[in-house]
């Protein structure tokens, strides 16, 4: 499988061009056509919807959001975000305009081929709490067991990258440095020693020189 040099092309032409009509209704967005309606609809969350229904229709295979590019996010039309009262019709139903949704909420985790850390928050900002304020996981758009599943995953992999660290390293002082960046005791069984306590400021990153991490990433990517 390979990417299409043409499809790139036609992708810059758009952006060049320019035709973006600021708003959010169906006349607003790519063309003017109405793919304008959420945040990055400019950029990525826009733009190829634009492009496969638009430029090249018929030319592509839809996938399982809740597989791929999986936000953990409640896909059904009954609460924010976006959410009209008085469409009743639509209440309940697959925002996909289709049957038999996929509820991602709920997804096994290891069904899943990749992450967009959205609904689930950032790992980075080390949400532990279940709330509608900002920077908790909102329980009106994903479900709080789950995410923390979610973002394990990512502190997984980041501790893996910390254990790689150590081994090529092999000195004392670059493990204990490692180690620092792992002694956080908020919801360790989640964050996995890289929080302090709830929200960014509570995050400990990495801990190591750019002279390591360049001898790791060598290693790593050479390998």
């Amino acid at each position: 499988l390979k990417p299409n040099p043409q499809v790139f092309t036609e992708y810059l032409n758009i952006i060049r061009e320019g035709n973006y009509v600021e708003g959010f209704s169906r006349q607003n967005g790519w063309g003017g056509k109405g793919y304008g309606g959420v945040v990055g609809s400019m950029a990525m969350q826009g733009l190829p919807a634009y492009y496969y229904d638009e430029i090249r229709p018929n030319t592509t295979v839809e996938l399982n959001g809740c597989r791929y590019n999986h936000m953990g996010a409640n896909i059904f039309y009954q609460d924010v975000p976006n959410f009209i009262k008085r469409y009743k019709d639509l209440h309940g139903k697959c925002r996909r305009n289709v049957e038999g949704c996929e509820d991602c909420r709920k997804t096994d985790v290891e069904l899943v081929k990749n992450i967009h850390f959205t609904n689930c928050r950032k790992p980075w900002n080390c949400a532990g709490k279940s709330s509608t304020a900002k920077g908790n996981i909102d329980p009106r758009t994903a479900n709080y067991d789950h995410c923390m599943k979610v973002v394990r995953k990512w502190h997984e992999v980041r501790s893996d990258l910390e254990e790689k660290i150590m081994n090529v390293t092999g000195g004392e002082a670059d493990r204990l440095k490692v180690l620092e960046g792992q002694s956080g005791g908020y919801n360790k069984d989640v964050f996995m020693g890289h929080c302090t306590e709830d929200g960014q400021d509570g995050y400990l990153p990495i801990v190591a020189s750019k002279e390591v991490m360049s001898r790791v990433a060598r290693e790593i990517w050479d390998a």
